[in-house]
């Protein structure tokens, strides 16, 4: 994996509840490879399917700066919820979150 899709800084692993995600100490981001955000909702005994169904049914947006730290590509804006929802930038090759 390469460095922070939002700041170059190396990614430190950690792990939460059995689920590895990627944290920046430097800007305080978090990438979560696919499937990985659903698995942290199930683990706290939340069932994720509308959260599945936010994600699949999301509009992806514009390119952002950021890369995908697995492909490179440039991650999409997008937004889950209405009001008081989350933006989040996604690969478009669907390798993860940030």
């Amino acid at each position: 994996m390469t460095g922070c899709p939002d700041c170059g800084e190396p990614l430190l692993i950690y792990e939460l509840d059995g689920v590895e995600t990627d944290h920046c100490l430097a800007c305080g981001g978090t990438w979560l490879d696919a499937g990985e955000l659903e698995l942290v909702v199930e683990n706290a005994g939340v069932d994720p399917t509308p959260l599945v169904e936010a994600l699949e049914g999301a509009t992806l947006g514009p390119r952002t700066a950021r890369r995908c730290p697995r492909c490179r590509k440039k991650l999409c804006q997008t937004r889950i919820g209405s009001e008081g929802g989350v933006d989040l930038d996604i690969c478009s090759a669907g390798h993860g979150i940030w």
